[in-house]
């Protein structure tokens, strides 16, 4: 009697370690893994606009002059990429809320510290004529500088243009040369004018935007 009693304890004291052994496993295989945190929408759009913009060879000229006579043309470095209207939001309203809603994404500068400039051809008074820079924050999607670098407008004999010229300086920043024409008529036949030049040199050093220099002659 003795003898089963020990038998009995044995098998029962057994069959608890295999129960305690199984369900240890069966925890071990049925275990969650902690959920993966939510991506935030607005890095997504940020990903997919920054993804838009090529980048291009230094030094770059930018002139918006082809554009603004035939918006269509196709092979010229500020046609750019059209950016689709659920990205525009990443951008001021002012942009696209007054003259239509035609942006494009032209070309992208590496910056350091998470920044990215962003060369941004924008509505005009009539069309899409204006390049803007912008000097994005790519970990926040704050846009935290902007530069106007190239335009072209003309209307009743008065004209508008500005160009510019982007090169790499010393500890990774860039020298954006700016140069500016303003005409305007002196009679109702547009017969005389008057112009403006102006030159502007602008520094892209620590992620800001610095005048260096700035000239101006007039002529007529």
């Amino acid at each position: 009697m003795r003898i089963y009693s020990i038998l009995a304890a044995f098998i029962l004291t057994y069959g608890l370690c295999n129960c305690q052994s199984h369900v240890g496993k069966k925890v071990h295989t049925t275990t969650k893994q902690s959920p993966r945190p939510a991506i935030d929408s607005t890095q997504i759009k940020l990903h997919q606009l920054i993804a838009l913009y090529p980048v291009r060879a230094l030094p770059l000229k930018l002139s918006t002059e082809r554009v603004e006579a035939d918006p269509e043309i196709k092979d010229s470095v500020a046609n750019g990429i059209p950016i689709p209207s659920h990205l525009l939001d990443l951008f001021p309203e002012r942009l696209y809320s007054e003259n239509g809603s035609d942006v494009f994404a032209v070309a992208k500068l590496n910056l350091p510290e998470e920044r990215i400039g962003l060369l941004t051809r924008v509505p005009s008074v009539y069309v899409s004529s204006k390049i803007k820079l912008f000097v994005l924050n790519s970990r926040t999607g704050q846009l935290e500088s902007e530069c106007e670098v190239a335009e072209t407008f003309g209307d009743a004999g008065d004209t508008y243009v500005r160009t510019a010229e982007i090169r790499p300086s010393e500890n990774q920043s860039f020298l954006i040369k700016v140069k500016q024409n303003t005409c305007w008529p002196l009679d109702e036949e547009l017969s005389k004018f008057k112009c403006a030049d102006s030159l502007f040199i602008y520094s892209l050093h620590n992620n800001k935007l610095d005048l260096l220099s700035k000239k101006g002659t007039r002529h007529e």
